[in-house]
């Protein structure tokens, strides 16, 4: 302004981060419009509950045109990513305007709890199973009514929303679960059919698709879900990407005798969904490490390891505390350079490397958050005593290294790997941290390199 101060208006784009996405509100827009039946279409995010944003489209009809929800939907599907699909469509006969003749996004009404849908897709709860768990579903999803065929995340489900439906389902049917099961079973009828066993086995539980679908092997990814979901949607669309997980039905890791055990585990997993090689492997941090060690022993049943990805993973050997002096000084140099916002972002950083990122950014589920953070002390505890018995073995095939630029206090060059690579190491340098490489805009690199590297080792 004239007399020096800074007036904020905020973003006047309309693009809104969600679940760590930053989506352009006029691309669903734009796609919307290209229905035969849609006149005019404005897609806003909304907050009914904190921490927990979600997408919503208002539309209104060409003259003397229906469209059903479930049309809308599949139509979507078809040409944007999952991350900007609407959770809610609602149909107006005319959209708010300001008196200057612009959409008043403030007046748009709230999503209506009722659901059209056709009769005929919908089938209702036959037992008192499906009965409960569609109460569930609808009080989590905040939408209803909600049929046994319907898929979670087709209604707007998303990671956040299926911890919370999960803690419910746990709490109502006295079963403990792996969330994995959700993933893997996601509609009503499917997620009774396995509460009504009288024996549960989670045998079958570590092996949740984030990308079921696509013509090209499947790239397996080791101990996440979120991160590398966040990774998908910049990635081919005909690349099918599977997340490992061990964790028991309250969120704690399982504990094996070490890495050799874990990567036997999710090697027989990865054998019922893909009996033979070509494999596609990776993980990030430790997960590279149980990949690398997934590598070596389907090597050694004659399987072909196409591509191990190893996302800042550090050869647990090599992995030594600073000096004091040299954080300290490291430190004092980004606060003299940055000011006092970095105090505030040490503070986090360091929260973060204890408990996780998930504890500090979804107030949305503050009641598992205390759960949460005792499990993931638990698997850093567990973590350090894999790591304190493992001793890797040279690998006979290609490592392909993504390495963070910014290493911070570790000095080790190409972390570790270099002896251990006996087909050659390949180091890719992403700008970031160890965490930010999975963040905007390290992300969209990490995922054009990788998808260059599968391409090059199935060619």
């Amino acid at each position: 302004m004239s007399d020096g101060n800074i007036e904020f208006l905020g973003r006047i784009d309309h693009q809104v981060k969600i679940r760590g996405f930053r989506i352009e509100l006029g691309e669903i827009e734009a796609v919307l419009r290209q229905h035969p039946s849609v006149k005019e279409a404005v897609v806003i995010s909304r907050e009914e509950v904190q921490g927990d944003k979600r997408l919503v489209a208002y539309l209104t009809l060409n003259l003397e045109q229906t469209v059903k929800v479930e049309q809308l939907r599949r139509f979507l599907q078809q040409k944007l990513p999952v991350y900007m699909m609407p959770s809610a469509f609602v149909i107006l006969k005319a959209l708010p305007m300001t008196p200057n003749g612009k959409i008043d996004r403030r007046s748009l009404p709230e999503p209506a709890q009722t659901r059209q849908q056709a009769e005929e897709t919908f089938v209702p709860p036959s037992d008192e199973i499906e009965l409960k768990l569609a109460r569930i579903w609808e009080n989590v999803l905040g939408i209803k009514p909600i049929g046994i065929k319907d898929n979670f995340f087709d209604l707007g489900g998303n990671s956040l929303l299926s911890i919370h439906l999960f803690a419910q389902v746990q709490k109502a049917f006295k079963k403990d679960m792996p969330l994995a099961i959700l993933y893997q079973n996601p509609t009503i009828e499917q997620l009774a059919i396995i509460i009504r066993q009288l024996e549960f086995s989670p045998s079958l539980s570590s092996l949740v698709p984030i990308k079921a679908n696509g013509s090209k092997p499947p790239l397996f990814l080791c101990q996440g879900f979120s991160l590398y979901e966040s990774l998908v949607s910049y990635l081919d669309s005909e690349q099918p990407v599977y997340a490992l997980i061990s964790e028991d039905g309250q969120g704690m890791p399982i504990r094996f005798n070490g890495i050799e055990e874990l990567a036997s585990r999710y090697i027989n997993e990865i054998r019922t969904l893909q009996p033979e090689g070509p494999y596609l492997l990776g993980g990030h941090s430790f997960g590279g490490v149980i990949a690398f060690e997934m590598a070596q022993q389907l090597s050694s049943q004659g399987q072909h390891i196409a591509l191990l990805a190893l996302f800042d993973s550090y050869v647990p050997s090599t992995i030594k505390k600073p000096p004091v002096s040299k954080s300290l000084s490291y430190n004092l140099n980004q606060l003299l350079k940055i000011g006092p916002a970095y105090l505030l972002k040490y503070g986090i950083e360091r929260l973060s490397e204890k408990y996780g990122n998930f504890a500090l950014k979804n107030k949305f589920i503050r009641i598992k958050k205390l759960q949460y953070l005792v499990s993931r002390a638990a698997y850093i505890k567990l973590v350090k005593e894999y790591a304190a018995k493992y001793i890797p073995q040279p690998y006979l095939g290609r490592i392909n290294l993504f390495m963070a630029s910014d290493r911070r206090f570790q000095d080790e060059p190409k972390l570790g790997w270099t002896k251990l690579a006996g087909g050659g190491l390949e180091i890719h340098e992403i700008p970031g941290d160890h965490t930010s490489i999975f963040q905007e805009p390290s992300i969209r690199l990490v995922a054009k390199k990788l998808e260059l590297s599968i391409d090059d080792r199935l060619s």
